[in-house]
């Protein structure tokens, strides 16, 4: 326990390059490197599942939008900072954005 709390306090440790290389590698000979890429998919999902649980809930668009955006943030903290990751975190924050600001359809 003592050694999560100070795993929290001093922040993300590095990760040895060695072990990196053989993990992507394990990764690319099974087939599975997908599954390392961070894509805008990984966002679309996740708000998806916030998105229906809210709608379950009877919850307000803009608390909604609120939520997807706290997921994302969540998302992009737990994701190793790239190009791919920023841009999706962008781009679903914008989706949220325009979620909240939705009006009712006229028919």
């Amino acid at each position: 326990m003592a050694r999560i709390i100070s795993a929290a306090e001093t922040g993300p440790m590095p990760v040895n390059s060695t072990y990196a290389q053989t993990l992507e590698n394990q990764f690319r000979q099974s087939g599975i490197m997908h599954l390392m890429a961070v894509s805008g998919g990984h966002f679309v999902l996740v708000a998806g599942l916030v998105r229906r649980l809210c709608m379950w809930m009877l919850l307000d668009r803009r608390l909604t939008a609120l939520l997807v955006s706290g997921v994302y943030v969540l998302l992009a903290l737990a994701m190793f900072p790239s190009d791919s990751v920023t841009r999706a975190f962008i781009m679903g924050l914008i989706g949220a954005l325009t979620y909240a600001m939705g009006g009712v359809r006229k028919r």
